[in-house]
């Protein structure tokens, strides 16, 4: 099989994909609103539960909280947890998203090794420690547009 012919399965495979993601999406959406509708009637008609098809249907109860803005959104969250001696509430994270951007502003031609980016940290200003504790690497994908 010749380059071009790999791309161009490539590419139908990508088209085939986005069909069927746009039929997963109709039928999750379809479900969603099926979901409501049972839960609804269920409620109204005081049923807990049900077998239908050798399958059990119930209702689950999950509470969710999340912080208000108004009172500063998650960063007041915290400083309210930690005030109130409740920091276990809380962990710390590394948005590997923004980790990623802040190490590619040190390779803007995209063009240095690991150890390169590495030692311009360093010479950047970025802690050795850090620099050393980074796992840095590649990943490549195609790119494709229409036109």
């Amino acid at each position: 099989m010749s380059i071009q012919d790999d791309i161009k399965m490539y590419l139908q495979y990508k088209e085939d994909l986005a069909e069927l993601e746009d039929q997963v999406s109709t039928v999750k959406s379809r479900i969603r609103e099926l979901e409501t509708e049972i839960i609804q009637q269920m409620g109204d008609d005081g049923i807990a539960g049900m077998k239908i098809d050798g399958k059990s249907i119930g209702i689950n109860r999950r509470l969710r909280a999340g912080a208000k803005a108004e009172f500063g959104g998650i960063k007041g969250l915290v400083e309210m947890f930690n005030k109130h001696n409740m920091a276990e509430m809380c962990t710390e994270t590394v948005s590997a998203a923004r980790l990623g951007s802040w190490v590619s502003d040190y390779d803007p031609e995209g063009m240095l090794s690991e150890d390169q980016i590495r030692r311009a940290m360093i010479e950047g200003g970025v802690p050795d420690e850090i620099a050393e504790a980074l796992h840095i690497y590649e990943q490549f994908s195609l790119s494709v547009r229409k036109g």
